[in-house]
């Protein structure tokens, strides 16, 4: 009796598992906490930073996550200061340098001269580096406390399997160095 209920209790668990939808693939990298200069706000300092695929295996609701977490909440932002949470794709090996900057950020056109128009407010942007640098918008995106989030259509980078990346902030635009950077991490869906 007891090892029919085994085998019973096994087959059920096992036909739960295979009718779950797929799972997606996530692709994590832990930062230390106070690798940044004394002199930079810890709210710049990365300590994870993670991309993660949304979906199932019919496609629908699919998004590829770009989620940061920082040492410290981001404090309420004075309209002089920029904030930039970046993570940079590199989805053609092929090719050197990154095809991508995915970007949540808090500008001005003052700031930052691709900020749209405005008083500072938070967006979110996708960098196209291989078609000479054209940005466009990304509405989905969130900010609270410590945590940034972005979702993106997988097809605004052109559908990768796989792809390399670095997460990064910065306190300036178009900064060359910035404040924080993670390791290269790689990413496949």
């Amino acid at each position: 009796m007891f090892k029919r209920r085994l085998v019973l209790s096994f087959v059920g668990i096992s036909m739960l598992v295979m009718s779950s939808s797929a799972s997606a693939h996530s692709s994590v990298t832990i930062d230390p906490a106070g690798d940044i200069a004394t002199s930079t706000p810890p709210y710049y300092d990365i300590v994870k930073a993670k991309i993660h695929a949304t979906g199932d295996e019919t496609g629908v609701h699919e998004a590829i996550v770009f989620s940061m977490n920082l040492a410290a909440p981001i404090p309420q932002l004075s309209s002089s200061t920029f904030f930039g949470a970046n993570w940079l794709l590199d989805t053609n090996a092929a090719r050197v340098g990154p095809e991508y900057n995915v970007i949540v950020r808090w500008c001005t056109t003052a700031t930052h001269p691709r900020c749209q128009p405005g008083a500072a407010h938070w967006e979110g942007a996708l960098n196209d580096f291989a078609a000479g640098g054209t940005q466009t918008y990304v509405s989905m995106f969130a900010v609270d406390g410590d945590a940034v989030t972005l979702w993106l259509d997988p097809q605004r980078i052109g559908s990768p399997g796989r792809f390399d990346w670095i997460g990064a902030t910065r306190s300036r635009g178009a900064q060359p160095i910035p404040e924080d950077e993670t390791e290269l991490a790689s990413f496949r869906r």
